[in-house]
């Protein structure tokens, strides 16, 4: 077996400077500014370390709680993003 060694990797350091400076003008700022935002949104991990999830019973064969259609879209959506068949409603229905 051939021992692993480690190329170098030999790089230009005028193509870093390019790349600092050729940014989204004006953009950059403002960019920061909204994840920033977002970020001061979000709970801190202090908080969620106490957090309980507890299972929710579904009751199905209720057709006026929409629950079925909660699951159905959730289950397409997840279908097309993974490139899956999706299901009618009444065949999710029947498999549930």
């Amino acid at each position: 077996m051939v021992k692993f060694q480690v190329k170098t990797i030999v790089t230009d350091d005028d193509d870093d400077d390019d790349l600092k400076s050729n940014t989204c003008g004006g953009f950059e700022g403002e960019t920061e500014y909204k994840i920033d935002a977002i970020l001061s949104q979000l709970p801190k991990v202090d908080e969620l370390l106490n957090l309980k999830v507890q299972p929710h019973d579904l009751k199905l064969e209720d057709d006026f709680n929409f629950q079925l259609d909660y699951i159905v879209a959730v289950t397409n959506l997840h279908a097309e993003n993974y490139g899956i068949e999706t299901v009618e409603r009444i065949e999710a229905k029947r498999i549930a």
